[in-house]
């Protein structure tokens, strides 16, 4: 609701200072919703100015992911037009945002169906850098 929607920018501003904590276990699940706004709050803007639209399944829950002019803005639904649509769960794509994370090994595995570039999906990757 647009109600609900007011607290993002605090539950952010949370999950920022939770992300400096020595004890942040980043191998735990997260429900859908949860894992957007973990990439809201990790989201560091690609450098050369590159945009995407892109597309992350997980199963029956689609999320547009639109990236352009250094802000990420993320939306349910289906990603029309998109640059690349990632299929997985979300302890894959979790995985994927590692700094050992492997498109290859995920595709391989059959636990990622991409379709696209993979050369996107590995510019994605780095967009979500582990706050240190």
């Amino acid at each position: 609701t647009d109600w609900g929607a007011e607290l993002e920018p605090i539950i952010l501003e949370l999950a920022q200072w939770v992300h400096k904590s020595p004890l942040m276990r980043y191998d735990l699940p997260l429900g859908p919703d949860s894992l957007m706004l973990s990439l809201k709050t990790r989201f560091h803007p690609p450098a050369d100015g590159e945009s995407a639209t892109l597309g992350l399944y997980f199963g029956d829950v689609h999320f547009r992911v639109r990236i352009e002019d250094g802000r990420l803005d993320i939306s349910r639904g289906d990603a029309e037009n998109s640059d690349l649509i990632l299929a997985t769960d979300q302890t894959t794509l979790l995985s994927l945002l590692n700094p050992d994370g492997s498109v290859d090994d995920a595709l391989s595995s059959g636990q990622l169906r991409l379709t696209g570039d993979k050369a996107l999906a590995d510019w994605f990757r780095g967009l979500f850098p582990i706050p240190g």
